[in-house]
């Protein structure tokens, strides 16, 4: 069950809807940024920060939850479920487990796309002590009813277990993300261009901001290392181009090789992807950066092209990409490292000599079907237990 697509202000892609073939559940759910965004329009920027703060907690999507309790009462009348598993963020929805549980005695399992109190989110933009120790509250209280806890990464584990050790004894696992073979069924093969096109898909917000790279870029072309007419990087996704290219925005060097291309469905990114010379993935250094393993990064490994990992090199998301064998890594916090790893990656281009080699039997680890059979021996377990 989910919200009802139709009134929210997130970008859609409904071509999506093609891969789920059981029936989806879904309820009317209000969406609060469509205030915000009134509110930003008439300037109160503080007006939304104190609501989004101090208000709707944990998050926005807290509307959501008397909805979904009125589709879950009559969901239930209808149909008899064992097993409930609520996928976070939004961390509201977490909520409903233990509604669930106590009003018609289902049990529930909660699967963690990003940590909650511990999450990078929480990191960037520490809410006040009072609002830490109630979500502190309420996050142990969900967990401790949960039969099963999913975790997206083995440090994410690791993280959870330290913070709540008597709560999550015997029930926590780790499963990543991943990628689904059939969405490169019939992708065109690439061919280099006269260009080297270096691809980033999704969005790049808060402390994702890149002056760092462009930083690194700017040099290679100014040092006569990299000719800029040879070079394009292209940004697919919902971004603020102001944001993306920061002060690097008025740089000629710059804003002649960055393209700012809008949100595209789910098969044109993975043709983009499949087209790159390299693929972009870009993770800046800070607190809780170590748990960070973007959900792109399966399919930049499936597509067998190159990747530049401007992560966290302590990460987990660059301990999953070592052992691939198409990833040059740079440390995002270091200019000199991000330098080195354009410029090799340009070099093979230019010579038209790749060496990198993907590990395909690693690669395949990661297709859905494998997670998903992981998944299903969680379950089982939650049932037996």
């Amino acid at each position: 069950m989910c919200a009802d697509h139709r009134f929210l202000k997130q970008p859609k892609d409904y071509s999506l809807t093609s891969d789920i073939s059981c029936k989806v559940y879904s309820c009317f759910s209000p969406d609060i940024r469509w205030l915000y965004k009134l509110l930003w329009g008439l300037r109160l920027h503080k007006l939304v920060n104190i609501i989004n703060r101090s208000i709707v907690l944990p998050d926005p999507e807290v509307v959501f939850l008397p909805f979904a309790k009125l589709a879950i009462r009559k969901l239930l009348k209808t149909h008899k479920i064992d097993l409930v598993l609520i996928t976070a963020p939004p961390y509201s929805a977490l909520f409903l487990g233990a509604y669930i549980n106590k009003h018609y005695g289902i049990e529930y399992c909660i699967d963690y796309r990003d940590l909650w109190v511990l999450g990078v989110a929480r990191a960037d933009n520490p809410p006040s002590k009072k609002v830490q120790a109630m979500e502190y509250r309420w996050e142990a209280e969900i967990i401790a009813g949960a039969r099963q806890v999913l975790c997206v990464n083995n440090l994410m584990t690791t993280k959870l277990v330290a913070k709540y050790p008597n709560l999550l004894n015997g029930k926590v696992s780790g499963i990543t993300n991943g990628y689904d073979e059939a969405d490169f069924v019939d992708i065109p093969q690439y061919k280099r261009q006269t260009k080297m096109n270096v691809v980033f898909t999704g969005s790049l917000y808060d402390r994702f901001q890149p002056d760092i790279v462009w930083e690194a870029l700017s040099n290679l072309i100014d040092s006569g290392l990299v000719n800029r007419a040879e070079i394009s990087v292209n940004i697919y996704g919902k971004n603020n181009p102001a944001f993306v290219l920061g002060k690097y925005a008025i740089c000629e060097h710059i804003s002649q090789i960055v393209n700012i291309h809008p949100y595209l469905t789910h098969r044109q990114s993975i043709m983009r992807i499949c087209a790159a010379d390299a693929l972009l993935l870009f993770s800046p250094s800070g607190k809780h950066s170590d748990t960070d393993s973007h959900s792109k990064l399966f399919e930049y490994m499936r597509s067998y092209r190159p990747i530049l990992a401007v992560i966290n090199p302590d990460s987990i998301g660059a301990e999953i990409l070592k052992p691939c064998g198409t990833c040059v890594f740079a440390d995002s916090a270091s200019l000199s490292s991000i330098k080195d790893a354009l410029l090799h990656l340009y070099t093979a281009w230019q010579s038209n000599h790749q060496t990198l080699r993907p590990d395909y039997t690693y690669i395949a680890t990661f297709e859905r079907k494998a997670l998903t059979a992981k998944l299903a021996e969680v379950l089982d377990k939650a049932m037996m237990d």
